[in-house]
């Protein structure tokens, strides 16, 4: 078996693994349990495209390159949340050859392969790709970034200034957060190669004007609408420049967000793969970085100076997986070498149990059904569907109930809601007919609540066991 691999051409192999990619991101599409809770947004923006307002799929929280997706593959499969799952696993499937591509450019086939291998089984990378999330877009978008930057400037290539430039207004509508590539686009632009610089300033004013050119040009819509909505100079709905001047406070005066970042940057790419980063890394250290490692090193901790900056998150540190496997694969290829050395003809036997060891230990979590913590807030949503139909007004912490039900979300907000007394008083106004939520929520919202306690103002007509956590539909009785 292993002769036989070893006898297939590159491309053969690059199917293969393209295929088996395909198939774990499939299986985690159906095996999905329901959605997040930020899926809700999406597809209610995607919902309003589909109903004929274009302009609803603008919002300042939630770019609109994904919704968009999800509506036009609604027009394909007719069923919005599997939509935009296909979203995801085409992106998510994208990833692998790309990253192939991408690692060859670096070093070399062998690594653009076993870069690609450990793309194909990444836990992580599979399971968003069958989430409705941006994130499996947003992979996708970032991988093609940092690719087409890394060849514009090592390569004096307008076409992939311009292309990058694409992406980077791809990636913006896609997640905010990546318009600040542009002004590293532009410093790499300037600084690779220094000493050049007299000699080529022309050709790095095109790729300046390239890539900026048509990030400003395809951006601009958006760019356009959040300073309507939120005033001259928005970037994104989410932070503001107050936000920023305090999160660096926290990182370099009080010492925060670091450790989030140690912590969670490892499990992001998977403790079986960690060993082989840091010994690429050391090994890569001793030999000395080529030029493009270099700067592929600059991008990576750019990006993850970034993410410091918005939150260490695993989900967003998952982000940068594409690309930093490659320095996984370098790793693995120096501990290859040592294989041979040590044990010769037996080498590729070990090679072979030890990357079917890596995939194994993989499993457990990229085929776990995703989102299978929320089944509660779904059965409870089918259930007002059932009983009562659409358009039902629920007062709930959880949006997730009122997408399956296909009624209207009164969010439970804590500093608003103290008591039974004003939580029906608010009902009356605002013609809602449920209260929903995990009990612990709710003890933590409503100072006077109980799960056992009858409400002459609450009926209580379900319950719903998850794991350590019960959810609760209660009914407000009319009068």
């Amino acid at each position: 078996m292993i002769s036989a691999i070893s006898n297939l051409s590159t491309r053969q192999k690059l199917i293969i693994l393209v295929g088996l990619g395909f198939l774990l991101r499939l299986y985690a599409v159906f095996a999905a349990v329901t959605i997040s809770v930020d899926s809700v947004g999406y597809i209610r923006l995607a919902s309003e495209f589909l109903a004929g307002n274009y302009s609803g799929i603008m919002d300042t929280f939630r770019p609109p390159l994904y919704p968009l997706l999800i509506s036009i593959f609604s027009y394909v499969f007719q069923d919005i949340e599997l939509s935009a799952r296909i979203v995801s696993l085409v992106f998510g499937t994208l990833v692998i050859p790309f990253s192939f591509y991408f690692a060859r450019f670096i070093s070399n086939e062998k690594i653009g392969l076993l870069t690609a291998f450990f793309v194909a089984f990444h836990p992580y990378l599979i399971r968003f790709s069958g989430d409705v999330l941006t994130e499996s877009t947003y992979h996708f978008m970032l991988l093609m970034i940092t690719f087409l930057s890394l060849r514009a400037v090592v390569n004096r290539s307008i076409l992939a200034a311009f292309l990058a430039g694409v992406f980077i207004a791809l990636g913006y509508v896609t997640k905010p957060g990546a318009i600040v590539i542009m002004p590293l686009l532009s410093f790499m632009i300037i600084f690779y190669n220094i000493r050049s610089i007299k000699r080529d300033w022309g050709k790095r004013l095109l790729l300046l004007l390239s890539s900026w050119g048509i990030f400003m040009f395809m951006a601009l819509p958006y760019l356009l609408f959040l300073s309507k909505e939120l005033g001259s100079g928005s970037v994104s709905g989410k932070y503001d420049v107050w936000v920023i001047v305090n999160v660096f406070i926290d990182i370099f005066i009080r010492g925060r967000h670091l450790g989030t970042f140690i912590q969670h940057f490892p499990e992001a790419m998977s403790l079986a793969l960690f060993p082989f980063f840091i010994y690429g890394l050391y090994r890569r250290f001793k030999e000395g970085f080529p030029r493009v490692e270099v700067w592929l090193l600059v991008m990576i901790v750019f990006y993850c100076f970034m993410y410091i900056i918005v939150g260490s998150s695993k989900r967003y540190l998952v982000h940068l997986m594409p690309f930093t496997l490659i320095f996984v694969a370098m790793g693995f290829c120096y501990f290859e070498q040592y294989l041979y050395v040590k044990f010769k003809k037996k080498a590729p036997v070990y090679v072979f149990i030890l990357l079917a060891l890596i995939t194994l230990a993989h499993m457990p979590v990229a085929l776990a059904p995703l989102k299978a913590n929320h089944l509660p807030e779904k059965l409870a949503g089918e259930w007002i569907l059932e009983h009562d139909g659409e358009g039902v007004k629920i007062l709930t912490r959880k949006p997730i109930v009122t997408y399956y039900a296909k009624g209207r979300y009164q969010r439970m907000r804590r500093e608003q809601l103290t008591n039974i007394a004003k939580i029906t008083e608010q009902a009356k106004s605002t013609e809602v007919v449920y209260l929903a939520g995990y009990v612990k929520v709710l003890k933590r919202t409503i100072v006077d609540f109980s799960e056992d306690r009858a409400f002459k103002e609450l009926v209580k007509v379900k319950t719903f066991k998850g794991k350590d956590k019960t959810f609760v539909v209660y009914r407000f009785r009319t009068s």
